[in-house]
C-alpha cells in the first residue's frame, strides 16, 4: 500500500479536506474498501475546484488497487482532457493496458481519438495515439471503429 500513502503524502497536492483525510485513512487501512475508494473519489471531485493535481492522486491510488474498473478510467481521461489531450492519452494507454479485452474502454479511447483527430486514418497510423500497442489487438480496434462510427 506504499504507493497509495506516497501519492497521498506527495507535497505537490493540496491541502485535504476532513473528509478527504478521514477516506484517505480508511483506504490506508484497508486497500481494499470499494465503498470507501468511490467515496474517496467523489469527495475529492467535489472539492477538486478543477484542480488536477487532487485528482489525480485518488485516481491513480484507486487505480493501482482496482485497474480492471474501466469505468473509473474513461472518468481520470474526462478529467485530463480538460487540461491536457496528451494527459488523457496516457490514461487511456495505461487503461488499455490494465482492461485490454474490455471493449467498453476501447470505445471510450476510439471515441476520444475521434473527436480530437477528426480523420479515422490519422487515428490508424498516428503511432502516438494508441502507442503502437494495436498489433495484437487491431481486431478489436477495427470493430470498436465500426460500431461507433
Amino acid at each position: 500500500m506504499a504507493s497509495t500513502e506516497q501519492i497521498h503524502e506527495d507535497a505537490s497536492v493540496p491541502t485535504l479536506s476532513a473528509e478527504e483525510e478521514r477516506l484517505w485513512s480508511i483506504v490506508r487501512a484497508n486497500s481494499l474498501d470499494f465503498d470507501a475508494w468511490v467515496a474517496l473519489i467523489e469527495e475529492t471531485e467535489k472539492g477538486a475546484e478543477g484542480n488536477i493535481l487532487k485528482i489525480r492522486s485518488a485516481y491513480d491510488a484507486f487505480l493501482a488497487e482496482f485497474p480492471l474498473c474501466y469505468g473509473y478510467w474513461k472518468k481520470y481521461a474526462e478529467h485530463e482532457a480538460s487540461e491536457s489531450t496528451e494527459k488523457a492519452i496516457e490514461v487511456y494507454e495505461r487503461a488499455v493496458l490494465g482492461v485490454t479485452y474490455s471493449v467498453d474502454i476501447w470505445l471510450y479511447y476510439c471515441r476520444f481519438a475521434i473527436t480530437k483527430y477528426e480523420d479515422p486514418e490519422a487515428i490508424r497510423s498516428d503511432h502516438h495515439v494508441f502507442g503502437g500497442k494495436l498489433d495484437g489487438n487491431n481486431h478489436l480496434f477495427e470493430s470498436v471503429i465500426l460500431v461507433s462510427m
